[in-house]
């Protein structure tokens, strides 16, 4: 239960903006902010009850290059003594998938085209972030503890799949060098004809994973005054 919920976005436009999530939220108790985490004023004087990162350290390297660390420790600052944070991430392709088996390798490659046209196009790209280190990570922080860990099959679709290649082709369009744009379209093509086959065929693939922590802070000695009312902060991932 909670007396209000602060949601936090990078924009006002698109799918997860501003503009849509308070169309969404209308009547709910719901505040919406726009903010980069980069700004270390940005809710430096708002804790919560509980903290929601929903696939958000995926998108900081985007946003954020070299970020992720500094990001989760203003998370962790917003947690109120005695709160909770919550993270849902993607465990990285790499640490999961085998290159040796055919239908990973499609995976994996898809993935890579879209790295590769991002870094000849000097665009800003996704990472995900293991789970391991942002456990790692809150062990070395003190009042604060992994209290529970779930790991979820994650199933992937051709149609999801083809939707990482138009993060290529958004990309490739970018790449000054005529050859090399030329080269990026060949093997997006030839990854896009992969993809249909699989549609044909109605195959998924079932081999990556995502995950969830909960982190808990702990308990500081109550204050005499009134506690203030229960919030709960979400701060998601903008595609």
């Amino acid at each position: 239960k909670y007396d209000s919920l602060t949601a936090v976005t990078a924009t006002d436009e698109g799918m997860y903006g501003a503009k849509p999530l308070r169309e969404m939220t209308r009547n709910r108790n719901v505040s919406v902010v726009i903010g980069n985490w980069r700004d270390q004023e940005f809710l430096s004087d708002q804790t919560y009850d509980v903290v929601v990162a929903d696939y958000l350290f995926g998108a900081t390297e985007r946003y954020w290059a070299y970020g992720a660390d500094e990001l989760l420790g203003r998370l962790l600052d917003r947690v109120r003594p005695g709160g909770t944070l919550l993270i849902v991430g993607l465990e990285p392709y790499e640490l999961v998938l085998d290159r040796n088996d055919k239908d990973d390798k499609l995976v994996l490659e898809v993935e890579a085209v879209g790295d590769a046209a991002a870094t000849a196009a000097f665009e800003p790209n996704y990472r995900e972030l293991p789970e391991r280190w942002i456990s790692e990570r809150i062990a070395r922080t003190p009042s604060f503890h992994v209290a529970a860990t779930e790991r979820f099959p994650m199933r992937l679709t051709a149609r999801s799949l083809q939707r990482q290649l138009v993060f290529a082709r958004d990309c490739l369009v970018k790449i000054e060098d005529d050859g090399l744009r030329a080269a990026f379209e060949t093997r997006v093509r030839a990854l896009d004809k992969e993809l249909s086959v699989w549609a044909r065929k109605g195959k998924s693939h079932r081999r990556a994973r995502n995950y969830a922590i909960v982190v808990r802070r702990a308990e500081e000695a109550p204050a005499a005054t009134k506690p203030a009312p229960r919030k709960r902060g979400f701060f998601g991932k903008k595609n």
